[in-house]
């Protein structure tokens, strides 16, 4: 019986911190979309669900291969646009580029990128999209 409560005593230590981390940046990352990029100018958009709901923060991730984002346009659900800077070269791997969105919580309707993939060699790089 001892034994029981201490583990369970335990585990509540050790999830307390990780509990309180997630309530205070707002949750998962969800993945409202990805797109391959090519090597000249490329310009995708990423329709994103309704059931996406109202959102804070924009995450972009590159994996595969480094790509140059040239601009990005979040289109909201009001029809209302925001342009965040994120403008440069983004290595593979790396992307935790956070874009906090103005306002409170907002419903996107879309996200645009004009962007291009860097290196021939290592081939075509893909973005993704996470948001909170």
């Amino acid at each position: 019986m001892k034994t029981s409560l201490f583990s369970f005593m335990l585990l509540i230590a050790l999830l307390n911190p990780a509990l309180a981390d997630a309530a205070q940046t707002g949750g998962h990352w969800q993945l409202l979309g990805e797109q391959e990029v090519d090597f000249k100018n490329d310009h995708d958009r990423i329709d994103v669900k309704r059931s996406a709901g109202p959102l804070r923060q924009l995450r972009i991730e590159v994996r595969n291969a480094p790509i140059e984002i040239r601009d990005m346009v979040v289109t909201f659900a009001d029809g209302k646009t925001f342009k965040p800077k994120v403008k440069g070269r983004f290595r593979e791997g790396s992307g935790s580029q956070v874009i906090y969105l103005p306002e409170k919580e907002r419903s996107i309707d879309a996200v645009e990128f004009v962007y291009h993939s860097t290196s021939r060699s290592l081939g075509k790089g893909r973005v993704l999209l996470y948001a909170r």
